[in-house]
């Protein structure tokens, strides 16, 4: 009865940490997003130090099963244990952490980090290992890896639960303090494993037992141990390129990375629950036909095939992986923590690779296809050694195999083309070339060139007419479209895209200007520089008005770089204007929150055009910022506005605009949808607008979003009004935010 019981702790206690190591994870780098400006560096840091720290964990655990006595590992692991439930009190962190300077947060990020979360995380690190030795002694006609599949079961509930369960009902600190609970919960769990061992006095961990005297011990070679760190370095690679690939060039789709991170745990439950599910000529077969189709058949697929295909894909190449390194397992299981310290630090290099290398000296995700080409390599590889080794090919099939795997490899990495060495010809009359292209901590940004040689009727191109003058510049934030310029000097101070007059942004600075601003000048700040064509809005001085000021807050400085190096928008506006325009390098809400009162007339947001929108500057926190920065009536009520872009493909976020309306700022407001025109290179957009000026709300009356209807032969007739005022959708704080609940239907 006590092994039964024992059994069932252990697997227990395994599943629980599993699920708290995932949860915390979400939970502490939301907490901490809006004090580090909610940009993805905060993330990649955080990721970073989980990484090491789980590499960590896996060290400890390795130290103490090999260097001590049973008895001294329950002493020393439940002292940990208890240390680290005090620590549990800190997940969530005090005011005090919080950032005031303006340097680089990397260091505050991991030193914050490591304070409220670093030991209870480690600890929870430490189980995975250290529980599957403890069942290997005391269960050792029974195979330890199948609580690995386990431990990744629970962290794969974990993945789903947070943004889908907890997420949407639950405030951070309420989370944070289940996660607590949680915590010791575990530890008590933990403990009680290890006295339940110290009770079974026969297993003994500090010397040879008597499994370990009738079995030849056998130390894994060091090549074995390089394909522990391989492999799993691979995968991990593979599953955070696919990520960033997927979403850069295919869709912004929000919980789009959960697809990725859920099968990437998924390989794992199947390979390590037996060694059975893993048929080598299978699934190495399907790995290598796979990459084939995808990198070699040039199909027009849409959108649900593109995914299934590249998701497909990297799932089958984790599954290669992970199924060889369960064939490449130790076979003495006093081995078993060194394999896993070294499948941990596989998983950690994969990761660095691409935080550290890929993303200081790549200028694109090249990371994705040179992973492919390497996985093509190694599952072509194991096929040919199976084929081999069951002389499917006779005598001479070894060379016969190798020589085909080479020319097959190189045949891929041509068409792979992983660094673009392949020219592709748009057609006679239009001439098109990438002038800039970098990525950063904030992701890919590229310059776009499109010029026309000779005019092109309208038949010819979709309705649309382009001439010798038609030639534009476009910048591009990885899939998203920042901005849009005409190349013609004649036509540089038209602003495009998303900023026409006609526009949501262009009708508030056009009333501000002509009506309330007309001998006095405006000043108003931008958040999201892009290319600068609002900066077009600003005027000259003219008799006894200054001119007026346009602030721009930019927290990614590539961005500023490409705006004033290959766009009009920022010199023209310093040549008209006669000064330098201000660029406000930084997060904008940190920035804001430093500053003096700015008096701004209006305060535009354009920084939600993508799936991953910065929450923290739509929280009733932020909002009580831009309060204080706005102009203010002689009674103290609000006379700035503010402006917000909120156009985006897949989530509504009118419904949490119009609660900071009502909630924080107490205004009125208006929304205006203008649909896209491609003649006139104009971007679809909808801005939401918060002003207490009743003649700006007569003039500028409400214009919803809205879809083209067809009668019952197929012709478009009218058009019907998107429902966009959802009812139940809170307003977001610092400590509650989701877009689960505002996400548009399909």
């Amino acid at each position: 009865m006590d092994r039964f019981f024992l059994g069932y702790l252990l697997a227990l206690t395994i599943f629980t940490s599993a699920f708290l190591l995932f949860q915390v994870q979400p939970l502490i780098s939301k907490f901490i997003l809006p004090w580090f400006g909610g940009s993805p560096a905060v993330w990649t840091t955080a990721m970073l130090f989980f990484q090491c720290t789980l590499f960590l964990g896996y060290v400890y655990s390795h130290l103490l099963f090999c260097r001590l006595s049973l008895q001294k590992q329950v002493r020393v692991h439940i002292f940990l244990l208890g240390l680290a439930s005090l620590m549990a009190f800190f997940v969530i962190p005090l005011e005090s952490l919080k950032p005031k300077g303006t340097d680089d947060p990397t260091i505050r990020i991991l030193l914050l980090l490591t304070l409220c979360v670093g030991l209870p995380y480690a600890v929870l690190s430490t189980t995975g290992p250290l529980i599957q030795a403890w069942f290997s002694r005391a269960y050792p006609g029974r195979s330890p890896y199948r609580l690995f599949s386990l431990s990744n079961m629970g962290s794969l509930i974990a993945l789903g639960s947070f943004p889908f369960v907890f997420e949407p009902f639950m405030e951070l600190r309420t989370m944070g303090r289940f996660w607590m609970i949680g915590f010791w919960v575990f530890a008590g769990l933990c403990a009680t494993c290890g006295f339940s061992m110290l009770r079974r006095a026969d297993y003994d961990f500090g010397s040879k037992d008597a499994e370990a005297d009738h079995e030849d011990v056998k130390i894994p070679w060091m090549w074995q141990r390089l394909c522990w760190v391989g492999l799993s370095a691979l995968s991990s690679l593979m599953f955070i390129a696919t990520t960033n690939h997927v979403c850069h060039d295919i869709a912004t789709v929000p919980f789009l990375w959960i697809i990725p991170l859920a099968l990437y745990l998924v390989t794992f439950i199947i390979c390590f629950d037996h060694p059975r599910w893993y048929i080598r000529e299978l699934w190495c077969g399907l790995c290598v036909a796979a990459i084939f189709v995808l990198v070699c058949l040039d199909l027009e697929l849409g959108f649900v095939q593109n995914l299934l295909l590249h998701f497909g894909v990297m799932f089958l190449i984790c599954m290669v992986c992970h199924g060889e390194l369960v064939v490449l397992r130790p076979e003495n299981r006093q081995h078993i923590t060194e394999y896993y310290l070294w499948i941990s630090a596989g998983g950690a290099l994969g990761g660095l690779f691409i935080t550290l290398i890929a993303t200081r000296y790549f200028d694109e995700y090249y990371e994705w296809p040179l992973g492919l080409l390497l996985s093509f390599l190694i599952a072509a590889g194991v096929l040919g050694k199976v084929a081999i080794q069951r002389r499917w090919l006779g005598a001479a099939s070894q060379w016969i195999i190798g020589f085909g795997i080479v020319i097959v490899t190189c045949f891929v990495g041509w068409c792979l083309d992983p660094f673009e060495w392949l020219v592709s010809d748009l057609g006679h009359g239009i001439k098109k070339q990438v002038l800039f292209q970098a990525r950063n901590f904030y992701g890919t940004v590229a310059v776009t060139d499109k010029q026309y040689t000779q005019p092109i009727a309208a038949g010819e191109n979709n309705g649309v007419r382009r001439g010798l003058d038609s030639g534009y510049r476009s910048f591009w934030s990885g899939s998203i479209l920042h901005g849009r310029q005409w190349t013609d000097p004649k036509k540089r101070d038209v602003p495009l895209t998303y900023y026409d007059k006609d526009s949501g942004v262009g009708q508030t600075l056009t009333y501000c200007i002509e009506q309330t601003h007309r001998e006095r000048p405006v000043k108003f700040a931008v958040v999201g520089l892009g290319s600068g064509a609002l900066a077009t809005y600003a005027r000259p001085g003219e008799g006894a008005r200054p001119a007026d000021e346009c602030v721009m807050y930019e927290i990614n400085p590539l961005v500023e770089q490409i705006a004033r190096e290959h766009f009009w928008y920022l010199p023209n506006y310093e040549q008209r204007l006669g000064r330098p325009i201000e660029v406000r390098l930084g997060d904008a809400r940190l920035t804001m929150e430093r500053e003096a009162f700015q008096d701004y007339d209006v305060i535009v947001l354009d920084a939600f055009s993508g799936d991953s929108v910065p929450a923290h500057l739509l929280t009733r926190e932020a909002f009580e910022i831009y309060r204080k920065h706005l102009k203010k009536n002689a009674d103290g009520t609000i006379a700035g506005m503010i402006c917000i872009h909120i156009t985006n493909t897949y989530l509504n976020l009118y419904p949490v605009v119009k609660n900071a309306a009502e909630q924080v700022l107490t205004s009125k407001y208006t929304s205006v949808y203008k649909e896209s025109s491609n003649q006139e290179m104009l971007e679809r957009s909808h801005y939401f607008v918060m002003s207490n000026d009743q003649v700006f709300l007569d003039r500028t009356p409400t214009v919803p979003p809205f879809e083209s209807v067809s009668n019952s032969v197929g012709d478009k007739t009218g058009r019907k009004t998107i429902e966009q005022d959802w009812p139940g959708i809170p307003l977001w704080t610092d400590h509650y935010s989701t877009i689960f609940n505002i996400l548009w239907s399909p």
